[in-house]
C-alpha cells in the first residue's frame, strides 16, 4: 500500500509562455509536483498537465515513491497574487479531464487553478 495521500487539493498556475513572442504558448504548473505542461490554450494546457499528474501519480505508486516535490517559491508568490480561472473556463475542463483521465474523481475538482 502506498503512503503518499494522493487526494491532497493541487495549486495549478497558467501563466504565458515567454519562450516565443510569435506563437503564443501557455504553460500549466502543478505547485504541489513541479510539473509543467505547455500548450496553445490554457485549457489545453491544463488538461494536459492533469494527465501528466496521473501518470507521475502512477509511476509513484508503482515505485512506491513519493510524487511531491515543491515548486520554487517565485511560483508559489505568483499563485497568490494569480486570478481564479474563469467559471466557464473550469467547468469545460472539469467536464473533459474525466475523458482523458482515469482517476478523477470528485476529489480533483477541487483543483485551485489560478492564471497569474
Amino acid at each position: 500500500m502506498n503512503k503518499y495521500d494522493y487526494h491532497r487539493n493541487l495549486g495549478i498556475i497558467v501563466y504565458p509562455s515567454a519562450a516565443s513572442e510569435e506563437v503564443q504558448k501557455f504553460i500549466a504548473h502543478c505547485l504541489e509536483m513541479d510539473i509543467i505542461a505547455d500548450a496553445d490554450t490554457v485549457e489545453d494546457a491544463v488538461l494536459l498537465l492533469l494527465e501528466l499528474i496521473e501518470t507521475s501519480f502512477d509511476a509513484a505508486q508503482k515505485h512506491d515513491a513519493d510524487p511531491f516535490r515543491h515548486a520554487p517559491d517565485e511560483y508559489w508568490k505568483k499563485l497568490v497574487k494569480a486570478q481564479d480561472l474563469a467559471p466557464e473556463m473550469m467547468e469545460r475542463i472539469i467536464q473533459e479531464a474525466p475523458k482523458r483521465c482515469k482517476y478523477m474523481t470528485e476529489a480533483r475538482k477541487q483543483l485551485d487553478i489560478r492564471c497569474g
